[in-house]
């Protein structure tokens, strides 16, 4: 008996058609599918596409619950220069304000409190504050990169004692563990070069080790997006770290060892002319030594809240500039939104709320206060 083509042609043509769609459903699914992958040394690698996979997508719902520093506030308070904020397990409201020289306290309502240091070169007195974290043994740790020290106060705001910091040209975001170590980021010269390198300290600021180092700048030339090194300190006493001009964070656990790399697919954004342009008018520097590179880095900076999630600040702005876009992973490190916070810098995430830093339209700086919820299997 032969075969007639002609005859069976339209039942192969559908076939086809079934096989050709499953077959581009199979790959959407693959494109949205995580990737773990499991080595002998324990590592976890997640592998995140450019977009949340559809089982774990969501959105971050916003609303705002108060201000701190306008007229609308709970009270009026003064805050010239708000440089950062953080927020204890009491719900208590910290913010550096680096013009004043000072920490302002709020309570959970936005009601003020009290203020923490004050200018001077004395025993308790701040040369400047960079930024503020809190120890396990309940005290705030001050930043004073002006005269190069790190200040312990009590959350009530009594001094307690000063340690000298490392004498660098950079020292970034000192946080102790409950170890009594302390991590940072410092930057120094070394011949023409200009490295950053993530430490670890002593309680007593003695180096123990460098955990990464990377070059930032080599002498004459200088990239005002080049790369930084950006961590925080995990609930489990862990460690999170990255380098800004690659999509990769690494986790480390409490021994310093690595358990988790997190992984994004992106595209990279130009340096648009706009850009120099506005920059070079606003920061004064020499035009001869600045090298922009033709993209900017892969992120800016990161925070996590209290439930695990990690949110990545990206360069990517509004298009008013009052906000920066986010990309959101889970505990897992699986990649599940893409939100638009308003602030000048990264903000807070805690007791499920977001602490942002914003501008008036007159440009008075602010901190708002939002509620922060989400919605799962959002389309």
């Amino acid at each position: 008996m032969r075969f007639n083509s002609i005859r069976y042609f339209p039942l192969i043509a559908i076939l086809l058609i079934i096989l050709s769609a499953s077959a581009a459903r199979m790959d959407r699914m693959l494109f949205f599918k995580q990737t773990k992958i499991t080595t002998k040394d324990r590592l976890v690698v997640i592998r995140n596409r450019k977009k949340p996979a559809p089982e774990v997508k969501a959105e971050l719902v916003l609303k705002e619950e108060f201000t701190i520093g306008t007229e609308a506030g709970p009270q009026t308070v003064t805050l010239e220069d708000p440089t950062y904020i953080a927020v204890g397990d009491d719900g208590l409201i910290y913010v550096a304000d680096r013009k004043a020289v000072q920490i302002k306290v709020f309570d959970p309502n936005g009601k003020f409190l009290r203020s923490i240091g004050k200018q001077g070169q004395g025993p308790g007195e701040v040369g400047g504050i960079r930024d503020i974290s809190f120890t396990p043994a309940r005290e705030i740790l001050i930043n004073d990169t002006r005269s190069k020290r790190l200040h312990y106060f009590t959350l009530e705001g009594k001094f307690l004692r000063t340690v000298t910091a490392p004498s660098t040209i950079g020292f970034e975001g000192p946080s102790r563990d409950s170890r009594g170590r302390i991590f940072a980021v410092q930057t120094a010269m070394v011949t023409d070069r200009a490295i950053s390198e993530l430490v670890e300290f002593t309680a007593e600021m003695k180096k123990v080790r460098t955990l990464i180092s990377i070059q930032i700048a080599k002498y004459p030339d200088f990239n005002p997006v080049g790369p930084q090194i950006r961590f925080l300190l995990a609930a489990n006493g862990g460690l999170i770290w990255g380098v800004t001009t690659q999509y990769e964070i690494n986790v480390l656990d409490a021994d310093g060892q690595p358990v988790k790399k997190i992984l994004k697919d992106y595209d990279p954004l130009p340096v648009t002319k706009e850009y120099r342009d506005k920059l070079m008018k606003e920061s004064g520097y020499d035009p001869s030594y600045v090298k922009f590179s033709d993209h900017f880095p892969a992120f800016l900076d990161f925070r996590n809240d209290d439930d695990g999630r990690l949110y990545i600040r990206l360069y990517e702005t509004t298009a008013d500039e009052s906000g920066h876009v986010y990309d959101v992973f889970d505990p897992e490190g699986r990649y599940i939104a893409r939100a638009v916070i308003k602030g000048t810098r990264t903000p807070a995430f805690r007791h499920g709320r977001i602490y942002t830093i914003e501008q008036a339209p007159d440009g008075t700086p602010f901190v708002r206060v939002y509620s922060a919820s989400w919605k799962k299997g959002v389309s």
